[in-house]
């Protein structure tokens, strides 16, 4: 529900800001992009902290588990692969699909920032890279291991949340994008909508159609993850 509320009001803030003040070329709107985006990240992160401490009791071996989990996804994201493909989603993706949308939120984000630094990506577009691809992994967490056909519906929702991931992260290039035509706010989104098709639909249908193969070739690694999580919520005492 929390990830819902953040999701949307990031998504809120960026309709605003496309049908109200798209055309500004105010030095100050770019730094309050950068400040919502980032207020909306830290908010989130520090909220997945408390629910992971009340959903699981082993919290070292919690974490053990995350900072792996965020090397791999990180190590992945160097993978050179042809078009939009990227194996940076599977990680998160399985992470929030067997560990939960906290999880998942916590993998999602931090690998963007520490492979960043691998792949030289370090740059103002890093914050919305790192919210959104923490959301990507949080949302993973609404379909549980155990139910049936879950696994089928990740498969949908990996494709769905590729060209969600595209369509939000084109924001951040549309509005640096100098001079911007002013217009009525239907005409504004309109503009928009067609900036990302000509720009990013292919892009990120590759992405998609990646995500999915590499999800059933890496669903081992879901299955290694769910015979660790009874672990995780035992805390063992030293005697």
């Amino acid at each position: 529900m929390a990830f819902g509320m953040y999701f949307l009001a990031i998504v809120f803030y960026l309709f605003v800001r496309l049908v109200f003040f798209h055309s500004s070329s105010s030095g100050m709107l770019h730094i309050l992009d950068y400040f919502v985006s980032s207020f909306v990240l830290f908010v989130a992160l520090v909220s997945s902290i408390g629910r992971m401490n009340r959903e699981f009791s082993n919290h070292l071996l919690l974490g053990t588990f995350l900072m792996l989990l965020i090397g791999v996804s990180s190590v992945f994201r160097m993978v050179p692969l042809p078009g939009g493909m990227t194996l940076t989603f599977v990680i998160p993706l399985m992470t929030g699909y067997v560990l939960g949308m906290s999880c998942g939120f916590w993998v999602g984000s931090i690998c963007i920032v520490v492979g960043s630094f691998f792949v030289g990506g370090v740059g103002p577009w890093m914050i919305y890279q790192s919210l959104f691809m923490g959301l990507i992994g949080a949302g993973a967490g609404m379909f549980e291991l155990e139910r049936r056909g879950s696994f089928y519906l990740l498969l949908v929702y990996a494709t769905l949340g590729s060209f969600c991931f595209g369509f939000l992260m084109n924001f951040w290039f549309y509005f640096g994008l100098q001079p911007l035509q002013s217009g009525f706010p239907m005409e504004n989104i309109q503009r928009y909508v067609q900036f990302y098709l000509a720009s990013s639909l292919l892009w990120d249908g590759l992405r998609a159609l990646g995500n999915v193969v590499f999800l059933f070739f890496f669903l081992p690694i879901a299955e290694l993850l769910a015979s660790y999580k009874g672990m995780l919520k035992t805390s063992t005492v030293m005697e």
